[in-house]
């Protein structure tokens, strides 16, 4: 887990406890419940015009997100938890990939081979690239002619 670089104490009681309901949206008997920005200005006694200031700020914005991240923190270990459970219990294959993608012993890998043949003598490939040079030295002078 990463330390935290935000310095709560510039932040308002109001903001923090707005940008927690923003980050992690469930009440404290742990049901998700997903509130709609008048609920959250309600909840902590700001208009919803203030919350919308406040969701347009740069520091807030890093507010909510430092705060989802350490919600996503607080959950990983039930994560592993489940993981564990679906792979010993269910033998489900899904669980034993995502398992041994996130310890590094499983990657997805594509490998692409592509094979270009070009039959063409070096001499028409010059003349080629002689003739693109022309058009670029005649299209690069009716450019200079028009601008004048």
């Amino acid at each position: 887990m990463a330390r935290s670089k935000i310095d709560y104490s510039r932040f308002s009681q109001q903001q923090i406890e707005a940008a927690k309901l923003l980050a992690e949206p469930y009440e404290d008997d742990g049901t998700f419940k997903r509130l709609t920005y008048a609920e959250i200005a309600e909840r902590v006694g700001v208009t919803d015009r203030t919350l919308r200031n406040w969701r347009q700020d740069d520091a807030f914005i890093q507010l909510v997100n430092d705060l989802a991240d350490k919600a996503m923190d607080d959950f990983l270990p039930r994560l592993y938890r489940s993981l564990k459970y679906r792979i010993e219990v269910d033998m489900s294959d899904k669980a034993i990939e995502t398992a041994l993608k996130r310890i590094g012993k499983l990657k997805d890998t594509s490998e692409v081979t592509a094979t270009i043949k070009d039959e063409r003598e070096d001499k028409a490939i010059e003349s080629e690239i002689e003739a693109l040079r022309r058009a670029l030295e005649e299209a690069s002078g009716k450019i200079t002619r028009e601008a004048d």
